[in-house]
């Protein structure tokens, strides 16, 4: 519910975006590199609008050496995954190392291309990764089935829509809270209403 996280994924897919996933990466010296790849779900070409996002959590300090992350800047305007020898980190000569404090976010496009270096240190390089989706795409991860009550009720109205207890695609019988509950809907309609990027 990061003020800064919410204020920049909604420029990029709009207010109504979903979290798709929330996973962990480590990186320890055994493993590859991460061939640079872009994100975006489907055919090709991509949509040059924002459809999906990545916000990373540097959990420890990313220095090249200890596997950091690298973007390709500009490539979301390709509207096409790399291929080829594109895809070479090490060799790709507009690959750039992100290399930051641990607590540090970093949000890009879908369509970028990015990756990541092989750890050449002993440690593990830990972050933690947010996909973004907008809400006619399916999230990667089971969400809006997986949300507890008791998860509901200590957080605001935009988790719930983060969490896509508002989508009206996918429901059974029972349908979306929407109309069962005009209390919440209210809320969410002023949460909306009030909503600034922070």
């Amino acid at each position: 519910m990061n003020e800064r996280m919410l204020a920049l994924s909604s420029y990029l897919l709009g207010q109504s975006f979903l979290l798709s996933s929330m996973i962990c990466h480590g990186r320890g010296p055994k493993n590859a590199h991460l061939a640079l790849h872009a994100d975006t779900p489907g055919p090709q070409p991509y949509p040059a609008q924002c459809v999906m996002a990545n916000c990373n959590i540097a959990l420890v300090d990313y220095k090249k050496e200890t596997g950091c992350l690298a973007i390709v800047p500009r490539t979301h305007e390709l509207c096409r995954p790399p291929s080829g020898s594109e895809t070479d980190i090490y060799n790709n000569p507009f690959a750039q190392a992100i290399e930051v404090p641990a607590g540090s976010m970093i949000l890009y496009h879908g369509n970028a291309w990015h990756g990541a270096y092989r750890r050449e240190v002993p440690g593990v390089r830990m972050n933690l990764a947010m996909p973004f989706v907008r809400n006619h795409l399916s999230t990667q991860e089971l969400i809006r089935e997986s949300v507890t009550p008791e998860m509901l009720e200590r957080n605001n109205e935009r988790f719930a829509m983060l969490c896509g207890q508002y989508l009206f695609n996918g429901w059974r019988k029972e349908g979306p809270d929407l109309g069962r509950d005009p209390a919440r809907a209210a809320a969410l309609g002023k949460a909306m209403s009030d909503w600034r990027f922070g």
